[in-house]
């Protein structure tokens, strides 16, 4: 599996542990969501920048790769302070622990809109992570921590 794909599925792990989600997490497929799958996450590769290191470590290549965490929620009057809980526990969950490799949240984004045929109005919270690791240049999928 890619290296950029195990980072998704490590943070899609951690992701898991949101309570509020009890585990619905996409990493897969990416959109529609059915209310009945509300609240919950969608973890996708957003873009990697690579640089050789060609002098320090000859033969590797340094990722600095960003993701983004998009969680779900619909609601009436509580839809802000369910967003405030997403967040909130996501960072929690994905700091819970040390990850093997520099993981950082660098940007929060949020939206809300009053959707059409949903018993009130879906908002979305944006978490967009950046994660730091080394591959070898010829096997991109060795994860190297």
């Amino acid at each position: 599996m890619l290296a950029a794909a195990q980072v998704r599925q490590e943070v899609a792990t951690r992701m898991a542990a949101v309570a509020l989600t009890a585990g619905r997490v996409f990493e897969g497929r990416y959109h529609p969501a059915t209310e009945a799958e509300l609240p919950c996450w969608f973890v996708a590769l957003d873009a990697e920048d690579l640089a050789p290191q060609a002098i320090t470590q000859p033969g590797m290549s340094e990722h600095r790769l960003r993701l983004r965490v998009d969680g779900y929620a619909t609601g009436l009057d509580t839809l802000e302070t369910t967003l405030d809980t997403l967040q909130a526990q996501a960072l929690t969950s994905l700091h819970a622990t040390p990850t093997p490799y520099p993981v950082h949240c660098i940007a929060v984004r949020r939206d809300v809109n009053d959707g059409e045929g949903l018993d009130g109005r879906t908002g979305r919270v944006t978490l967009l992570l950046e994660a730091s690791y080394l591959t070898e240049e010829g096997a991109p999928e060795t994860l190297i921590v």
